[in-house]
């Protein structure tokens, strides 16, 4: 439903309470009419020599601020002619309401009424309506509730009921501060700026459902990626922020969901890799829970949203484009970089494609860019752990950069690396290739490098199910001496992930025990 939508439901709920509070105004409107019209015909019978004149004031009534000036009562000749002209007069005011005509107390002002959609100004206001010449269609506000006469004498009754009376005046007066169109603003501006669009916010809210938010101490995101309803467990992907050393996989973290704002979950650490910034926590959960769709990773120059959830469960959101940036971390050449900084709560959070696909997880970086890791990398660390007990990863001893992204290289071959950083105990070290070396492994393409790093994990799965413990690479090295050679690189696996001490003490996963890696 969009804004149109819901201010026109809030419209027409309101209608009800309208009509109900015109019919009251009408009744106090008639019986105040009869009051003074009595009251002027009893006048008369007591004192028929006597004049009435009606005096000119702009004053209003005693009784409070809302109230209208008195209308003049002027003196009329014959009894029947009164009588006449009250009668034209109750049904003109009648048909004022029925309108919701409003007059204007400021001669200033010029009245505006909107009639078919469109907004007409009368060059003057008029000083006074006859009953020939009323208004029925105009769309205009109703009258301002007016506050009763206060009661004559002491009666205690009467003067609690002005009292009650007053108090429901001023309520049909409050303001009314709790319509969406009166919102005032989003507690973090850049997620208004971010998701501007009602079907991104529909995508975006899809994925909400299984977003969480880590413990106080480590303020992060996670979102669930799996729930067994065998089992009634739920696993969380987040990052490893969490641990820092042996003793912190000991320590349970807190999750909060929003579906169950009341309850902190106590959370497992299953494992953790430092390679790759990731920990994976199960909580006990026994509701379904929606579980996103993944994609597999993004491209440069593509758009995603990233999401992230705050202590009082706020949703927030960033938006921005996949730069052509390229940074080897100790080694990690697999992220991807995003033009946009996240909030202080946004690590670990997902990463949605213009799909509505989860296809990363974010992770701070720098100051106005944060770093992606490929959500397919995420999944294989996850499934390879699952089944295996470990995360095999072949040690390349090399951080890598595309050639076709490099301008001073741009043109040479998009299927090449240039070599950023080469690991002086590595094999490729001792095989002679060296920073700024340009090289092609196996005569593939790998752009973007997640797709890198997933085939080295393909080969690190092979080697879980039985193949060899090394693997060789038929790599050709162009140095910078303008020769081509080709050498084998011959490299050994490594498990980049670390169990939770306790869960392997008290036996729960007794069977990694059995799988070392040569």
């Amino acid at each position: 439903m969009d804004v149109a939508e819901v201010v026109q439901a809030e419209r027409v709920r309101s209608i009800p309470d309208e009509l109900s509070s015109i019919d009251r105004r009408i009744d106090y409107l008639k019986g105040r009419k009869e009051f003074l019209v009595q009251m002027l015909e009893d006048w008369k019978d007591m004192h028929p020599q006597e004049t009435i004149e009606g005096k000119k004031e702009d004053e209003s009534t005693s009784t409070g601020p809302s109230l209208r000036p008195r209308k003049r009562v002027k003196k009329k000749k014959k009894k029947k002619k009164k009588q006449q002209q009250q009668k034209q007069k109750g049904k003109l005011e009648e048909q004022q309401i029925e309108g919701m005509l409003v007059e204007q107390e400021d001669p200033e002002h010029t009245p505006k009424l909107k009639i078919s959609g469109k907004l007409l100004e009368e060059e003057e206001a008029p000083a006074e309506i006859s009953p020939e010449s009323t208004i029925t269609d105009a769309s205009l506000p109703p009258l301002t509730p007016r506050y009763p006469d206060f009661p004559e004498g002491s009666d205690s009754e009467d003067v609690q009921a002005y009292v009650e009376e007053r108090d429901r005046v001023d309520e049909l007066n409050a303001p009314l501060d709790n319509l969406p169109t009166q919102s005032s603003g989003h507690k973090d501006p850049a997620t208004a700026t971010a998701v501007v669009a009602p079907g991104d916010k529909r995508m975006l809210l899809r994925v909400a459902d299984a977003v969480v938010n880590r413990d106080p101490n480590v303020y992060c995101t996670g979102f669930i990626i799996s729930c067994d309803e065998v089992t009634k467990k739920a696993r969380i992907l987040t990052c490893d922020y969490m641990v820092s050393n042996e003793d912190d996989t000991k320590q349970k973290a807190q999750v909060r969901w929003a579906y169950m704002e009341d309850k902190v979950f106590e959370a497992e650490l299953l494992f953790f890799s430092k390679h790759y910034m990731i920990a994976l926590l199960e909580i006990p959960l026994d509701v379904p829970v929606e579980i996103p769709p993944f994609g597999s990773y993004p491209n440069y120059g593509h758009e995603v949203f990233a999401l992230a959830m705050d202590k009082e469960f706020s949703l927030m959101a960033r938006r921005g484009t996949i730069a052509r940036q390229q940074e080897c971390l100790d080694l990690r050449h697999h992220l991807l970089f995003v033009d946009y900084e996240l909030p202080d709560c946004g690590a670990g959070g997902p990463v949605i494609d213009r799909n509505g696909d989860v296809v990363g997880m974010s992770f701070d970086f720098d100051e106005g860019t944060s770093a992606v890791l490929s959500i397919a990398t995420a999944l294989s660390c996850v499934d390879m752990w699952t089944n295996f007990g470990r995360i095999a990863r072949p040690l390349v001893g090399m951080g890598l950069k595309n050639v076709n992204l490099l301008d001073e290289l741009s043109g040479s071959g998009s299927c090449d690396f240039i070599v950023d950083v080469v690991d002086t105990d590595s094999a490729a070290w001792k095989l002679g290739i060296r920073e700024r070396d340009v090289i092609t492994f196996d005569g593939h393409c790998y752009t973007p490098l997640p797709k890198f790093e997933d085939f080295l994990l393909t080969c690190g799965l092979a080697h879980l199910r039985g193949a060899p413990a090394e693997v060789d690479f038929k790599i050709e090295v162009h140095p910078r001496e303008h020769f081509k050679r080709s050498i084998t690189l011959r490299v050994p696996f490594s498990d980049v992930s670390r169990v939770n001490v306790v869960l392997q003490q008290r036996g729960s996963l007794a069977h990694i025990d059995s799988l070392a890696i040569a």
